[in-house]
């Protein structure tokens, strides 16, 4: 699925005339940088890119409405569409929207981490920076070349195709002027409209820490170590506050993870894809402790059980599926019970294996696994 968003990503760039940063670069205004980026937002709408979920959309207009200072007529020139992406990233595009990947999000433990990475993307929309970068680029002759490496990162060799310096400079970052602008008035906003500062700085220490666990090189948002470093210093010179007194504090939220349900399914399913078991694991388990009867996240729990216990037959798999499927309208028609069924006919009994799998079939005719569930079926009267 990845892979074909990125396809259609690269195919929409390529279609982009490069702004020139000749002579007549003076003619790239504004309404053409929205313009071109309303049209990438088209193309993801088009590669189904988008995790959609009314209860996380709404969530996340009210704090950008508050950021806002509670000014509806300004909150609604923003939006913020959640990218179905393992990447550790957030963008701001001109025209509007607000970018933020699964693999992003589901690191966040509260609401005011949440509005600290807001304030600072909803900056980068309402004070122009793409357009300051864009003349930033004219005066440092910037040419693609300099974008290169960042982009290669994010989305592979295919990079080399993309020409529209706008865009690179939303996904890769922007200049360290920018950025800190955006920080300051990201704090301001948090300050302004009722959320603790320190919000930012535990945003900060997640990312520094999620940075250094999985070694993250990226040299685009705040990815890479010095940067990092710098945001928070930053912080304590911002807010003046001094880190001998100001330590961070994972203060979670089970109603804020209650309401990023989606998102932590969708990050955890893609750690499982990844081998990254561990993540996997504390996104079903937050899921849990906020909602203890969401099927999906007790059968995934399975599956991970299931790939740590390897070959040898174990109650705790059985288990967890079970309890999977108790929560499903229809035990029988649940991804947990053909999870079960190919479980069971894995570990070579035929008997329990035929018992869901027949279920599975019955009940869910409509599933892309009814083809091999009725070679397996063929398998277990042999």
């Amino acid at each position: 699925m990845m892979y074909r968003f990125f396809l259609l990503f690269i195919h929409f760039i390529v279609a982009i005339p490069l702004i020139s940063y000749g002579d007549n670069s003076e003619t790239a205004h504004k309404e053409s940088i929205v313009y071109q980026t309303k049209k990438f937002e088209e193309s993801l709408e088009r590669a189904n890119a988008f995790l959609e979920d009314s209860t996380l959309n709404l969530f996340l207009a009210s704090i950008i409405n508050k950021l806002s200072d509670n000014d509806s007529s300004n909150a609604s020139l923003l939006r913020v569409r959640i990218l179905k992406s393992s990447t550790f990233n957030a963008f701001a595009a001109p025209h509007g929207t607000i970018y933020l990947c699964t693999g992003l999000l589901a690191r966040l433990k509260n609401e005011t981490q949440l509005a600290a990475l807001l304030g600072h993307e909803m900056t980068h929309i309402v004070n122009n920076h793409s357009y300051q970068n864009l003349v930033n680029a004219k005066k440092k002759s910037l040419s693609s070349a300099n974008l290169q490496f960042g982009l290669e990162l994010f989305i592979g060799s295919a990079a080399s195709a993309i020409s529209n310096v706008t865009l690179k400079s939303a996904i890769t970052g922007y200049t360290r002027d920018l950025e800190r602008e955006a920080d300051s008035a990201g704090l301001a906003r948090m300050r302004n409209n009722g959320y603790q500062t320190t919000g930012f700085l535990n945003l900060f220490t997640i990312l520094k820490t999620h940075v250094e666990r999985y070694d993250i090189k990226e040299p685009y948002f705040f990815a890479t170590h010095p940067a990092i470093e710098e945001r928070i210093s930053n912080y304590y010179t911002l807010t003046g506050l001094s880190p001998v007194t100001e330590t961070y504090v994972e203060d979670e939220d089970r109603e804020f993870d209650g309401i990023l349900k989606p998102v932590l399914l969708v990050d955890g399913t893609m750690k499982i894809a990844a081998g990254d078991l561990s993540t996997a694991e504390e996104n079903f388990s937050r899921i849990l402790k906020a909602d203890s009867s969401c099927s999906d996240a007790l059968c995934n729990l399975g599956t991970i059980t299931r790939l740590r216990s390897g070959n040898v037959l174990s109650e705790h798999v059985v288990k967890w599926y079970h309890r999977s499927m108790s929560f499903n309208s229809n035990p029988f028609s649940s991804q947990a019970c053909c999870e079960l069924g190919m479980y069971y006919y894995k570990s070579g009994i035929a008997d329990s294996a035929s018992f869901y799998l027949e279920a599975f079939q019955k009940n869910s005719p409509g599933s892309p696994f009814i083809p091999l569930i009725k070679d397996y079926l063929k398998k277990c009267l042999k």
